[in-house]
């Protein structure tokens, strides 16, 4: 059909007093493909929440001898989280390459030291003790330097697979 002809059609219609419209509808990508367009709204959501969390929660005791452990762990947790929106992006960006799967352990070993820093500064808050027996101090100075050694190299992933190429 040419326009000429779609314009007649909807003046016919119009001259019975039938009007139809016509609604366009987007087709919805998936949960991840809208997470991935813009990351950061909802990551930053979920990081206030814990974080004031992470203020409100803890009687006043705990966090007046703890609170500079509390604000590494949370600085942990916001590393944690631009993790896993890079493997994310990594994921879907990089199809075809090999390095997704480099992310994903990558993302694998960053989570699971931050889980071990957490908990380990939660027996430490709550009961003085640590998770591995004979340490002096929390491990969270130590999963914090893993973290941001790991968080680069996924940085450099990122960077490779997903820039323009000629």
């Amino acid at each position: 059909m040419s326009e000429d002809e779609v314009h007649n059609d909807t003046e016919s219609e119009g001259a019975e007093g039938e009007v139809e419209e016509e609604v366009l509808v987007a087709p919805s990508g998936s949960r991840l493909s809208r997470f991935l367009e813009d990351p950061w709204p909802t990551a930053t959501f979920v990081l206030v929440l814990l974080g004031f969390a992470m203020v409100i929660l803890p009687p006043y005791e705990i966090w007046s001898q703890w609170n500079w452990l509390f604000v590494g762990l949370y600085f942990m947790w916001i590393l944690v989280t631009i993790s896993f929106v890079f493997t994310m992006e990594i994921w879907v960006k990089a199809a075809g390459s090999k390095m997704r799967f480099v992310a994903i352990i990558l993302f694998l070993l960053i989570t699971g030291v931050g889980v071990l820093g957490s908990v380990d500064l939660g027996l430490w808050i709550l009961f003085s003790t640590p998770v591995l027996p004979g340490l002096e101090a929390p491990l969270l100075y130590g999963t914090n330097a893993i973290v941001i050694f790991c968080l680069y190299s996924l940085w450099l992933i990122k960077r490779s697979t997903t820039a323009d190429r000629p």
